[in-house]
């Protein structure tokens, strides 16, 4: 994961992107030399007339037939581009996105979330090659070229797992235990942390903070420490030195999925996943895997959980909760993003300055939803103003 936050999505989705663009460029040559192979064939016919006046004939007979077929495969070719393009696109915009919200998608374990989005975009996107390959006769070339899109689709749909995942293979402890219940009492005991071994961003922290209370973390903005230490909780990295305890358990013996199920991140800036208000409140339930009952339950706790962050205000007048989100403006991302963190119903909520870059009305309408989402909940606040803080107990 260390390494994966050093890397810009960009970047990332480059890498991948490399080999599905090997087919784009097959189809396009095929088009490219549909002109030179009819020109080929009208010169072979005018040196077969050379010989016999029939075939001459024939060949002056035949050309409206085939300027009629060429024109034809032309058009239905430049309609399969088209739609090849748009799905291409589509997949990826898939990947980006997903790489784009790498800390949201290890903080909530929203890998297999992003494999299925990624999936879904990669079949629509073969789907269209494979009918619109057969349609226009052309399906050597598809199957000449699907290896090298079917590598990059594999990579693709795995890159969430592959990300991190040298970083998170250590840190597994046993199964995962869903019964599993702790408290949201923190304690960090003597902690010591550096990104490179000459320099220490923690040296000798130690704190502790009853459940359910509200500690405040106040610095400068990009000052090292406040959210090196939210990595540290959610194991995004190790201390070199000292341990953190949950619920008096330390978390460097439980399962990394147990240990962020119970930790709910509000990040400063908050991604919004492709889709509707719901969507992305129950992240990273797939609403698509869902009975009509189940679906009804989680639709009816996510409503809740807007109202709660006061949410239902700015969707109503975006067509209600199952309606895609477009686009929002810092402060509806932070709210929604609270909406989720409620819905995660963790012990533990972290405020990673979450209004730092906020005006004054929307940083308002976030403190209020943060008032209600700490009820009966451990809450740490990371900001660099004292002004957003005053309600904390430590």
């Amino acid at each position: 994961m260390g390494e994966a936050l050093k890397t810009t999505p960009e970047a990332l989705s480059h890498s991948i992107w490399d080999d599905s663009c090997l087919m784009s460029k097959a189809l396009t040559d095929m088009v490219d030399n549909i002109i030179p192979n009819a020109l080929a064939a009208v010169s072979a016919f005018v040196m077969a007339s050379s010989r016999d006046w029939r075939a001459a004939v024939f060949g002056v007979a035949s050309m409206p037939i085939q300027a009629l077929a060429i024109s034809w495969y032309r058009t239905r070719s430049s309609k399969s581009l088209s739609v090849h393009r748009a799905a291409r696109a589509g997949l990826g915009a898939a990947v980006s996105s997903s790489l784009s919200r790498l800390p949201l998608v290890r903080a909530y374990g929203g890998e297999a979330y992003e494999v299925d989005s990624v999936g879904q975009a990669q079949q629509k996107l073969s789907d269209i090659i494979l009918v619109r390959g057969k349609d226009l006769g052309v399906l050597s070339v598809v199957q000449t070229n699907c290896k090298g899109l079917s590598a990059a689709a594999t990579v693709s749909v795995r890159c969430a797992e592959r990300l991190g995942a040298h970083t998170e293979r250590d840190v597994e402890q046993g199964s995962p235990d869903p019964s599993l219940s702790l408290s949201g009492s923190l304690d960090v005991d003597r902690v010591h942390f550096g990104y490179n071994k000459d320099t220490l961003v923690l040296k000798d922290l130690s704190f502790s903070i009853p459940a359910g209370a509200t500690a405040a973390i106040v610095g400068r903005s990009g000052s090292a420490g406040k959210s090196t230490l939210v990595r540290l909780l959610m194991r995004f990295y190790d201390p070199s030195r000292g341990s953190i305890s949950l619920g008096g358990r330390d978390i460097r013996k439980l399962n990394i999925g147990d240990l962020r199920r119970h930790i709910a991140v509000v990040h400063q800036d908050s991604p919004v996943v492709p889709g509707s208000a719901l969507t992305n409140i129950v992240y990273p339930s797939i609403l698509r895997d869902m009975g009509d009952d189940e679906r009804e339950r989680a639709l009816s706790r996510a409503t809740e959980c807007a109202s709660q962050a006061n949410c239902l205000e700015f969707l109503s007048d975006r067509g209600g909760m199952e309606e895609t989100l477009g686009q929002l403006s810092g402060g509806q991302r932070q709210r929604l993003a609270i909406a989720r963190a409620l819905y995660r119903d963790a012990p533990v909520l972290i405020l990673d300055e979450s209004t730092s870059s906020l005006d004054t009305e929307n940083q308002a309408q976030v403190q209020a939803a943060v008032e209600k989402a700490s009820l009966g909940r451990t809450l740490i606040i990371i900001a660099h103003r004292l002004s957003t803080v005053r309600g904390a107990d430590l």
